[in-house]
């Protein structure tokens, strides 16, 4: 016997894999815009009104949260706070508006008004000082989203997207 047939080398058909199906898959690339001027003008942003604004959308956060209807206003004034303390490179977008949201806006409005009206005059302080018109028109972007809260996202970053064929992982 020859030594090839007693280790088992013999031939046999080479093992496939089943043919793998290819699926479509999309790729979000987030990246953060901010450049270095946004970030020095969030700094002087927080002495410029900033620091008051946010502590006050706390502050009314807190009051909604008092009552169980009054969370998720509390949840989204939360969220706004957060978007005060650093407005520059950040975007406001709004969705197209659903009952639901038209609503919970309509509910919001008494609120609105008065924190628009903050918003309103720290605007007119900023915009008396001149070097403050930036800070000035972030205020006024504020009083428009403290009106109509709902309905809108808030986001400092541009998401693009593309799609890709792949072959799925089979465990």
């Amino acid at each position: 016997a020859s030594s090839t047939s007693l280790m088992g080398a013999e031939h046999y058909p080479e093992p496939t894999a089943p043919p793998c199906p290819m699926e479509e898959v999309t790729i979000v690339v987030i990246e953060d815009r901010r450049d270095c001027i946004s970030w020095v003008l969030n700094v002087l942003w927080v002495f410029n009104g900033g620091l008051q604004t946010a502590a006050l959308w706390l502050v009314v956060g807190l009051l909604c949260c008092i009552t169980i209807v009054g969370i998720p206003y509390g949840v989204r004034c939360f969220q706004i706070s957060g978007f005060v303390m650093l407005p520059f490179g950040q975007r406001i977008v709004y969705m197209p508006s659903s009952s639901c949201t038209t609503f919970a806006n309509i509910i919001w409005l008494p609120f609105g008004v008065l924190l628009a009206l903050h918003h309103l005059l720290w605007g007119f302080i900023c915009f008396v000082t001149i070097i403050g018109i930036p800070f000035s028109l972030q205020h006024l972007k504020l009083a428009q989203l403290s009106l109509w809260p709902f309905g809108c996202e808030v986001t400092p970053y541009t998401a693009t997207s593309h799609s890709m064929l792949r072959t799925p992982f089979i465990v």
